[in-house]
């Protein structure tokens, strides 16, 4: 789809407090490697004569966008891959744990960096 940041202050402005985090991720990546797929989602979003608009939006673009809107991280996912989903939350879990530690005290935040450590290379989550 057409890569476009005018979310961003609805989300920034309207939805979330000063200084939460957003893990940006992109869905439904499987469809990449669907031609098919990919025509009848054009042709359900566009009219005929704006069909050359559409495009899907690559890692390369979504990493940019992520850093365009000041982001924690970017990922993509598909509900066909039980791990990318995972890795969604796992950032999620992340992005939180790290903002609660930039607002305690050194001691704290040294502590759960180490907890937030262990978590990256162990957390699992069950998706079904």
């Amino acid at each position: 789809m057409l890569l476009d940041a005018t979310w961003n202050d609805e989300i920034r402005l309207g939805l979330c407090p000063e200084g939460v985090p957003i893990v940006l991720a992109a869905t439904k990546i499987d469809i990449r490697n669907e031609p098919k797929t990919i025509e009848k989602l054009a042709r359900e979003l566009y009219a005929d004569d704006q069909l050359s608009q559409f495009k899907l939006v690559s890692k390369k673009e979504g990493q940019a966008l992520a850093r365009q809107i000041g982001a924690y991280s970017f990922v993509e996912c598909t509900s066909n891959d039980k791990t990318s989903v995972t890795e969604v939350f796992r950032e999620a879990l992340c992005a939180a744990l790290e903002r609660r530690n930039a607002n305690e005290n050194k001691q704290m935040a040294d502590e759960r960096a180490s907890l937030l450590k262990k978590l990256r290379s162990k957390i699992t989550c069950a998706v079904s």
